[in-house]
């Protein structure tokens, strides 16, 4: 498999675990959006689809300057922990 089909596939499976999630934080919205503590989570694991999403579709989109993919990788690395870290001080 080529990196073109991986990051492909990667970039549909979590845009489409994204939706799915966002279906069940809707279905329980009222018990997911009362404590801020679910709400935070809530973020953290639509983060954790969102992120490698946008991940592989940078890498689809800038395949010819890895340069500018490798630094999106980077700079989604980074967001990803530091929301984490936010989220697990309930700030």
């Amino acid at each position: 498999m080529d990196t073109g089909t991986f990051y492909a596939t990667t970039s549909a499976v979590s845009f489409t675990l994204l939706g799915f999630w966002w279906v069940v934080v809707q279905f329980r919205h009222e018990e997911m959006t009362q404590d801020p503590g679910r709400r935070r989570l809530a973020f953290v694991v639509s983060l954790h689809f969102i992120l490698p999403g946008l991940m592989s579709l940078g890498a689809l989109l800038t395949a010819d300057a890895p340069a500018i993919w490798r630094f999106t990788f980077g700079v989604a690395g980074v967001a990803g922990m530091a929301a984490v870290i936010v989220a697990s001080r309930g700030i």
